[in-house]
């Protein structure tokens, strides 16, 4: 079969649940991975395209069977990309990807060169239940220091009882307002 050495792997920015939609984190254990380049690879009716778990080139993890309508002339995949929805679901971690072609007779083509780490985190972050909230009192401007009155339009909050609360690099604390659909107003 077709070698697939040349094909990139990308998780798809729907299924990128991450800070942005080119991280490669997720909260999705079965997301939609994209293969690029296939147009002009040569294919037959049948042959499956497969994500393998790169630490394990046996373990399949999703798979697409190439059909007649998607080859053009001379066989040619004709589509330039293809997303193939994973069907094994990914655990807690890093997990790294790579493809390859396996034929009709199940021959199995080269594995692509180029690999994609994708990072699951599907743990719920900490509770912030029993932290408190406090504008702090240079910036109360009400009749007294502790009426959390303000003329301030962006108010400093101070967030306290983060003590003993688990946190990971690159999580987030966000200050919401609750009376407005739960707007976000401000994050650390």
């Amino acid at each position: 079969p077709t070698s697939l050495a040349g094909v990139a792997l990308d998780l798809i920015s729907s299924s990128d649940s991450g800070s942005s939609s080119t991280d490669n984190k997720t909260n999705i254990t079965l997301p939609t991975i994209g293969l690029s380049p296939l147009n002009a690879l040569l294919m037959r009716a049948g042959d499956v395209i497969q994500i393998l778990d790169a630490s394990n080139n046996t373990r399949v993890l999703g798979s697409y069977t190439v059909l007649s309508g998607d080859l053009g002339a001379g066989s040619l995949f004709s589509a330039a990309s293809k997303n193939i929805v994973l069907t094994t679901a990914l655990t807690e971690g890093t997990t790294t990807l790579t493809a390859r072609l396996v034929d009709l007779a199940g021959n199995l083509g080269v594995v692509s060169t180029s690999s994609l780490s994708i990072v699951v985190d599907i743990t719920p972050p900490s509770s912030l239940a029993g932290t408190t909230l406090d504008l702090p009192d240079a910036q109360d401007s009400g009749i007294s220091a502790i009426d959390n009155i303000t003329s301030a339009s962006t108010p400093t909050i101070t967030v306290s009882s983060l003590n003993g609360k688990a946190m990971l690099a690159g999580d987030v604390v966000q200050i919401v307002d609750t009376n407005h659909g739960n707007a976000v107003l401000g994050s650390y």
